[in-house]
C-alpha cells in the first residue's frame, strides 16, 4: 500500500474515527495548538489556505437547517447558517432568526419570509438622512385590517394617500406649493379634478 495515513479506531466497532492521511495536493499541519490545512504556519485555532474561491464546505444531515455557532467567552452566543427561509443570522437562540437573507435576495429583519428588497418588523431608529432612489419612490404603511397608507414621491409633486378597499383619500403637494385634496371610490385618485385646492404663491 502507497498511502500514509494515520488512522484513530473505535475500539468496539473497529471503525476508522479520524484518518490523517498524506495523500493528495493539500497537507494539514498541527502548530502548537493551531491546526493548518494548506499551510505549515497556521496562525489561527484554524487556518485555511486555498486557491478557490471556495475554501471550506460545511454539510449537514439536519433537513430544517444547518448553523455555525460562535460564542463570546463562554457568553453572548451568536449563530450563522442556512435553513429552509435562506441564510440566516441569530442571537443567543439558533432556532428563532433575527435576520434572514431568503434565494430571491430580500433581506427580512424581526420576519423569516421578507416580501420585499428590506422587510422590516419593529420599529426603525434612524441618526441621518434616508434616502429612497426611484420616480417615483413609496413608502407603505400597512395595518392589520388590510387598509394601508402610502406616502410617494415623484419629480412633481409628494403624495400622502390612505386607501382600504375600493376607496382613497389623497393630499398631494406640488412644486408651486399647492395643496390638492382629492377621493376616489374606484380604486384611483385624479389630482386634475380635486375637489379642493389651497394655493400657495412661490415669490
Amino acid at each position: 500500500d502507497t498511502q500514509q495515513f494515520f488512522a484513530l479506531y473505535d475500539g468496539t466497532t473497529d471503525t476508522v474515527k479520524v484518518n490523517l492521511s498524506a495523500t493528495g495536493s493539500t497537507s494539514t499541519y498541527f502548530n502548537y495548538g493551531n491546526v493548518g490545512i494548506g499551510t505549515t504556519s497556521p496562525g489561527q485555532g484554524l487556518h485555511v489556505v486555498d486557491a478557490g474561491e471556495i475554501v471550506a464546505q460545511f454539510d449537514s444531515n439536519n433537513s430544517s437547517r444547518a448553523m455555525i455557532h460562535f460564542q463570546e467567552n463562554g457568553g453572548e452566543d451568536a449563530y450563522v447558517g442556512v435553513s429552509t427561509s435562506g441564510l440566516e443570522f441569530s442571537s443567543q437562540n439558533f432556532n428563532s432568526a433575527n435576520m434572514v437573507l431568503d434565494t430571491d435576495g430580500n433581506l427580512g429583519i424581526g420576519i423569516t419570509n421578507p416580501k420585499a428588497p428590506l422587510h422590516v418588523v419593529g420599529n426603525i431608529s434612524a441618526s441621518a438622512d434616508i434616502d429612497l432612489y426611484g420616480s417615483p419612490s413609496t413608502i407603505n404603511f400597512v395595518t392589520p385590517d388590510e387598509s394601508n397608507a402610502y406616502i410617494k414621491g415623484g419629480t412633481g409633486a409628494l403624495d400622502l394617500v390612505h386607501s382600504q378597499g375600493s376607496f382613497e383619500a389623497g393630499i398631494r403637494l406640488d412644486t408651486q406649493g399647492n395643496i390638492k385634496f382629492a377621493t376616489d371610490h374606484n380604486g384611483g385618485l385624479d389630482f386634475s379634478n380635486t375637489h379642493m385646492i389651497v394655493s400657495h404663491s412661490i415669490s
